[in-house]
């Protein structure tokens, strides 16, 4: 099983900063939620949000958030599919 955490996320910006310049990694708009009571909802308007904008969306806490999890792969499989979402958005 493969677990995520904020390590990760900053090395994939680092990464990002290595490969295409520090001015491509500066101009990032990065949506942070974390998850817990009541905020899948917050965290669907940032994905909207990031999939309309060119944002990148970090979900955090997201074993908190059990019962959102079911909603998010539905956001995961009908919206982050290519030809709906612009390429500089991350999730």
């Amino acid at each position: 099983m493969y677990t995520s955490s904020c390590a990760c996320a900053c090395s994939f910006i680092l990464i990002i900063k290595q490969t295409h310049g520090c001015n491509y990694a500066q101009g990032i708009q990065v949506e942070s939620v974390s998850l817990g009571q009541g905020q899948g909802p917050v965290a669907q308007r940032c994905i909207d949000i990031g999939v309309r904008e060119g944002r990148w969306v970090v979900l955090q806490n997201c074993h908190l958030a059990k019962s959102f999890l079911p909603t998010l792969e539905l956001i995961i499989e009908q919206q982050l599919v290519e030809g709906k979402v612009r390429a500089d958005t991350a999730l």
